[in-house]
């Protein structure tokens, strides 16, 4: 295996690193009712139902509102 030779390695400049662009717009999900409470047992869940997607909706909302994010970290 050759996985590690120096022309192998990915590019990690500061430019390459600069311009990645990741698309984080999944699915919308309406998480607009979702109480604080329900909020935290769908983050903790471990079943194998969990959604990831709705989850990931869930921490966006967290990031993005200070006052629900310390409701579910309160909870």
């Amino acid at each position: 295996m050759d996985l590690f030779k120096e022309e192998n390695l990915p590019d990690e400049s500061a430019a390459t690193l600069s311009t990645a662009q990741y698309d984080c717009a999944a699915a919308p999900m309406d998480i607009s009712n979702l109480s604080a409470a329900d909020a935290k047992c769908e983050l903790l869940r471990v079943d194998g139902d969990v959604d990831y997607l709705r989850n990931w909706a869930i921490i966006k909302k967290m990031m993005a509102d200070d006052e629900f994010r310390e409701q579910v970290v309160q909870c």
